[in-house]
């Protein structure tokens, strides 16, 4: 073998070398990064109206609402909820919910992801995103007054659908209308059922 097969030989090796150490690096160097977690507060009219023992009914323009949403993929997410419906005239409060709840989006994807290799860089941010979900909970409800301390509560078994949309306004920052609709089951001592209507705008925060 001469010197010049000698020499070619150890260039091929040399090449090939360089290139598996390149392609090493930059797979030491990958990354993506998305956003895991999604707060909401929203306001908006929420009523409700039951029968029972103790027939009753509220409306109630400005509740709190917050729910946190922890994702589960770029498409679905669970979610913990709570809701605070203060009748301010009345100084009561007309509806209480705590609850669990899962969300699907369609149309797009939920989170905002990027990812990349090196110099190169791919990014996903969805401007508005389409949400369908599912809600089950406890929620309390003020039935009736007597008087300005007497009152009927009744503890119900809160579950029903929800939609919504949410306009991206910044890359963590968006604006949403969420609409739900529940029904109630009661369960305790003053045993009332009936359903709630709720049609919400907030703002969401990815983080």
């Amino acid at each position: 073998m001469g010197l010049r097969q000698l020499n070619g030989q150890f260039c091929r090796c040399f090449v090939a070398l360089a290139l598996g150490l390149a392609t090493s690096f930059s797979s030491a160097f990958a990354f993506e990064r998305q956003a895991s977690s999604q707060f909401h507060f929203r306001t908006g009219p929420i009523s409700g109206n039951y029968s029972g023992a103790a027939p009753g009914s509220f409306s109630i323009l400005t509740p709190l609402d917050f729910d946190y949403e922890q994702f589960l993929s770029p498409r679905s997410s669970w979610v913990i909820r709570m809701i605070l419906a203060h009748d301010t005239q009345a100084g009561r409060v007309a509806y209480a919910y705590s609850g669990l709840g899962y969300r699907g989006y369609f149309w797009s994807q939920a989170v905002h992801v990027d990812s990349g290799t090196g110099a190169e860089r791919i990014e996903v941010a969805p401007k508005r995103r389409y949400f369908y979900g599912f809600d089950l909970g406890i929620s309390q409800v003020l039935l009736k007054t007597v008087g300005p301390v007497l009152e009927t509560r009744s503890a119900l078994i809160d579950f029903g659908p929800s939609l919504g949309v949410i306009q991206q306004v910044s890359r963590k920052v968006g604006v949403e209308l969420h609409l739900g609709y529940t029904l109630g089951l009661g369960f305790s001592t003053v045993t009332a059922s009936g359903s709630s209507l709720r049609t919400l705008v907030g703002l969401s925060y990815y983080y």
